[in-house]
């Protein structure tokens, strides 16, 4: 595998090989997930939601980095195992002609980067991150359960949807990574590579090792 992302009872990745689609259910570890229209198709980037995933057409290993996005979804059957459908819910045209550059996936919604400049999200809960008009363009991105975060290419921490993780949060920082769990993002701090922790009804804290290895 040369990229891997979680869902909810399913871990879905790139194969190093072929730059296919691969998604493996935890319930019946031998079962491919990925639709049949999919399975032939070579991803560069690939995100999962709490039940659906979004790649990004075109081989991982190409030098061209943007392609058009497909999205499916992961659904729970009869008897309890996983199985796939294309995603009807996903499939917004308002994105079927963009071509992307990265994307992530958080439950009822994702968000890319598009070629042309800015972000968009899409899915059924996308309106309540309340991303909308023109934005920055973003060197990395983040989802929450129902957040995101990204570091644009000039400028401070964004965030929209659960505002209350800006709290506390201190004007001016600067990063270079992000990661996100359910309720919380935590960032790798530019000036000295510190790990600073971002969470409703929480402290902020800095952890600033003395010999950094991030």
């Amino acid at each position: 595998m040369v990229a891997l992302s979680g869902g909810e009872g399913f871990l879905c990745g790139i194969l190093a090989s072929t730059s296919l689609a691969y998604c493996l259910s935890s319930i019946a570890p031998g079962i491919d997930l990925v639709p049949p229209i999919f399975k032939t198709t070579a991803y560069s980037h690939i995100a999962t939601g709490k039940n659906h995933v979004c790649a990004i057409r075109g081989s991982y290993y190409y030098d061209h980095e943007f392609g058009t996005m497909d999205c499916w979804e992961i659904f729970e059957t009869w008897n309890k195992s996983l199985s796939s459908k294309q995603s009807t819910l996903f499939s917004d045209q308002s994105i079927s002609n963009l071509v992307f550059k990265k994307v992530v996936s958080g439950e009822g919604f994702s968000c890319g980067g598009v070629r042309d400049g800015g972000l968009i999200c899409w899915g059924p809960n996308s309106s309540n991150l309340g991303v909308s008009g023109p934005v920055d363009n973003f060197t990395v991105l983040a989802l929450g359960r129902a957040s995101l975060c990204g570091i644009p290419n000039f400028g401070e921490l964004k965030f929209w949807g659960d505002i209350d993780l800006l709290a506390g949060h201190p004007n001016g920082s600067q990063y270079v990574s992000l990661a996100a769990g359910e309720h919380h993002f935590c960032g790798i701090r530019e000036e000295n590579h510190g790990i600073e922790y971002l969470a409703p009804s929480s402290p902020n804290f800095l952890f600033s090792p003395k010999n950094p290895i991030f």
